[in-house]
């Protein structure tokens, strides 16, 4: 079952503010977390298990235990299943998803059944698009939860993509 959008609210709110306050605090009070965004996804599988991935837009100021968590690669590093550009292909909403089609397999018990992403920010428009192309590619198994302090937050507005 996709995660509701209060429990979406509480984990991405909570690990946000943890993340900032921790990279404030190993950059001696200059970083700037409200320029950068944080996107969770929540994974399940066929089996029943689950799985919560983790990606920032920045990683430059993080630790090396911070990076293990937090650091997808940008998708370009192991196939990109939608055409991106390099600076498109670091979006955290891109990154996850797909590292998710490229790390799980589609047959199996492990085989991704729902993915709900929790998503900082709003999701810009490049990364409106590649949740688009993947709900084509997987229609009905992605839930999103954009949370915007300017908007308000919701789901991406697919009318303005050929997937809409």
């Amino acid at each position: 079952m996709p995660m509701s959008r209060a429990d979406a609210a509480g984990l991405v709110g909570a690990t946000f503010v943890g993340l900032s306050q921790d990279l404030n605090h190993l950059a001696k009070g200059t970083y700037d977390a409200d320029a950068h965004n944080l996107c969770i996804a929540y994974v399940e599988y066929f089996d029943g298990s689950n799985l919560l991935l983790f990606a920032y837009s920045d990683s430059s100021k993080m630790n090396k235990t911070m990076k293990g968590f937090y650091e997808i690669p940008p998708s370009n590093k192991y196939g990109d299943h939608f055409g991106l550009s390099s600076m498109q292909a670091a979006h955290t909403e891109a990154k996850l998803l797909n590292y998710i089609l490229n790390a799980f397999p589609s047959v199996g018990p492990k085989t991704v059944t729902h993915v709900t992403l929790a998503t900082a920010r709003d999701p810009c428009t490049s990364c409106t698009k590649v949740i688009a192309a993947y709900l084509v590619m997987h229609p009905g198994k992605l839930t999103v939860h954009g949370f915007s302090a300017q908007t308000g937050g919701g789901v991406p507005d697919l009318s303005g993509t050929p997937y809409g």
